[in-house]
């Protein structure tokens, strides 16, 4: 059990405190915000049973033009809790109302694949943690990693 400000996370109490394993899908820009959507299951210990979950990161004021300018975030951290980048989760159709305590995305390498010379898509991979509240319940996300290859049909700027 881990402790936070003096609370103690309930283990097994909420599909967050399961194993997740997710995996991008893309991203969409929309007027001044950029969303990337991560797709994935929870465990439930059955084989034969998961979860579903959709994960969004909103970025705020970082409008790439399309999915190249995607680099600029080549080593680079979002502080979760010092910007205003949004993290919503959705859970089997059911969207989790959280308050984020601290967190953060790790893009550790953004860059662009070449096939015979010409541009194909933008490959991003990284890190993500965060913490937050849940029905004043804390829940933590570790260990999160992601990579995504982003190219025009999973990119969309509008």
């Amino acid at each position: 059990i881990e402790t936070n400000k003096n609370k103690r996370f309930k283990q097994n109490s909420n599909p967050l405190a399961k194993k997740v394993n997710v995996c991008g899908i893309g991203g969409i820009v929309h007027n001044d915000t950029t969303t990337f959507y991560f797709n994935g299951s929870i465990d439930n210990g059955n084989y034969y049973s998961t979860d579903d979950m959709l994960m969004k990161l909103l970025v705020p004021n970082f409008k790439p033009q399309d999915c190249f300018d995607l680099v600029q975030l080549n080593d680079s951290i979002i502080d979760l809790k010092m910007t205003d980048c949004i993290v919503e989760i959705k859970i089997d159709n059911s969207f989790i109302d959280s308050k984020m305590l601290k967190g953060q995305f790790y893009f550790k390498k953004a860059q662009i694949l070449f096939v015979d010379k010409e541009k194909v898509k933008s490959i991003i991979s990284g890190y993500f943690d965060f913490q937050i509240l849940v029905d004043d319940e804390p829940m933590s996300v570790s260990n999160g990693r992601f990579d995504l290859g982003i190219d025009g049909s999973n990119f969309f700027v509008y």
